[in-house]
């Protein structure tokens, strides 16, 4: 003998409520997962792009440091080439009353001069180490190059950040 249940016509409200809210649950886990990828990757691509300025700093120093024996390359700058091929020093130089910070949060990034300023969002520093960390800044100087910029989302102030020492060869 066969026992059919009385109440097998559909689906009550309840449960079609519970059924939505899982749906909705994993839709809104898959959504901030996605969301969270995509910023991972862009940060990746924004690092990307500037250790690729950081890399071209380090490429015209090394060409300045082997035609200028002691190149004096002291305080706050970035290097740019110009037509002529002329490595020197950003000019406009920084502002008078620039200070450095390590501390890329606290920098003003608004300070830095055109030359300075690549692409749409990366400011680039070079500063040398101070001669008291031991070692000598007119023979085997230590610089440190830096590329700054705000980071898309909530990933605030960005930096990537290099040091190159570079070895003058006396004849």
């Amino acid at each position: 003998m066969l026992l059919v249940a009385r109440n097998t016509k559909g689906d009550t409200i309840i449960e079609v409520i519970i059924c939505l809210a899982v749906i909705a649950g994993l839709l809104t886990t898959t959504f901030v997962t996605a969301n969270r990828h995509t910023q991972s990757v862009r940060q990746s691509q924004e690092r990307s792009e500037a250790l690729q300025y950081v890399r071209g700093q380090i490429e015209i120093l090394k060409k300045h440091a082997a035609k200028v024996p002691t190149p004096d390359l002291t305080g706050v700058y970035c290097l740019v080439i110009d037509a002529g091929g002329v490595i020197s020093k950003s000019s406009p130089t920084f502002p008078g009353g620039y200070v450095y910070n390590s501390d890329p949060q606290l920098d003003n990034l608004s300070d830095y001069p055109s030359p300075c300023v690549v692409g749409t969002r990366y400011s680039l520093l070079v500063t040398q180490e101070d001669p008291a960390a031991g070692f000598d800044a007119n023979t085997n100087p230590i610089y440190i190059i830096h590329a700054r910029w705000d980071g898309i989302g909530t990933a605030g102030r960005q930096e990537v950040k290099i040091k190159v020492k570079v070895f003058n060869e006396t004849p």
